[in-house]
């Protein structure tokens, strides 16, 4: 193939290899895994529900034994609708996702009236949301690399680390 006037010029920025057979970055397949799969049966009756997507990763929020985890989608926990300024609930249940403070792993529990369990739009894309701690600072919530479990980190540590 030529092109820009040279033979089997490479696109670095391509998903697939030179050849076009295969994936240029193997790992990039997984963060597609949730468009991949069926995520809504056409006639159901089942009540809709929502999962966390964490696009940097393609892994979806999971709620561990001890902690909330991010993993593979299939396995996604599933959420009641959140409205700005309101809780996050687990899905048929009393229980919803709420901040513990800064640097502490986020935790699901049974106090959904504290400011720390209402969740609220903080930036203008509205794909960031933030609780606030009983100091009154948002947290939102940041994945940690080494285990995938997501604890709180202050807004501005989020922006910077691109939460």
């Amino acid at each position: 193939m030529l092109r820009e006037g040279t033979v089997n010029l490479e696109e670095v920025y391509g998903v697939n290899d030179l050849n076009w057979d295969r994936p240029r970055n193997p790992a990039f397949l997984d963060r597609l895994q949730l468009i991949r799969q069926l995520n809504q049966e056409p006639k159901t009756n089942r009540p809709t529900y929502y999962i966390m997507f964490h696009p940097q990763s393609g892994q979806c929020v999971h709620i561990g034994k001890t902690n909330i985890v991010l993993a593979n989608c299939k396995t996604a926990s599933y959420w009641d609708q959140h409205q700005d300024g309101g809780t996050i609930k687990v899905a048929g249940s009393p229980q919803c996702l709420g901040v513990a403070g800064d640097g502490n792993a986020a935790r699901v529990s049974d106090d959904c009236s504290s400011n720390g369990s209402k969740w609220k739009y903080v930036s203008s894309s509205g794909l960031h949301l933030g609780a606030q701690d009983g100091e009154g600072k948002y947290l939102c919530l940041e994945r940690n690399a080494s285990d995938s479990t997501l604890s709180d980190q202050e807004m501005s540590l989020c922006w910077r680390q691109s939460c």
